[in-house]
């Protein structure tokens, strides 16, 4: 490190900057854009209907208004870690080219995140699934992916 003098003009010193250590990557599944429209009951009852814009084998995430996610969250809170919030989730798929397949299960609300003043994001991981619904979101994932190879 140089010597600083009266007349430096960047300052009296410096300091090398420690490095950041990257935030490990959470997701496991690769994601692939959608436009599905999903129906979601909160635990708290009633019913609303979303956007979802993209999902993987472990999740989707859906995008709301602001009514829309007050009716999911709470006070717009991020659940905690382990405090995830139950809903459950009605979609259909198009696992091939001329069939749609409606899936219905369980998710947790693991996120939400505000894009602006009236479109939020909502991050919900799959909890469980009825019949074949988790194949259905893997082969739709499966041809996505294969599309865009």
């Amino acid at each position: 490190m140089k010597e600083t003098t009266k007349n430096d003009p960047f300052g009296p010193q410096r300091v090398a900057m420690k490095p950041v250590s990257p935030k490990p990557n959470l997701r496991k599944q690769q994601r692939v854009g959608a436009s599905v429209e999903v129906t979601a009951r909160p635990a708290s009852g009633g019913e609303v209907r979303c956007t979802c814009t993209d999902i993987s084998r472990a999740g989707m995430t859906v995008s709301c208004d602001l009514a829309t996610a007050n009716s999911l969250i709470p006070d717009l809170k991020s659940p905690a870690p382990g405090e995830w919030l139950k809903v459950a989730l009605g979609f259909s798929l198009q696992v091939v080219a001329a069939q749609s397949v409606k899936v219905s299960g369980e998710g947790l609300i693991v996120h939400v995140r505000r894009i602006s003043r009236d479109t939020f994001q909502i991050g919900i991981r799959f909890n469980e699934f009825e019949g074949n619904g988790h194949d259905y979101v893997s082969q739709f994932v499966s041809r996505q992916l294969s599309r865009s190879g």
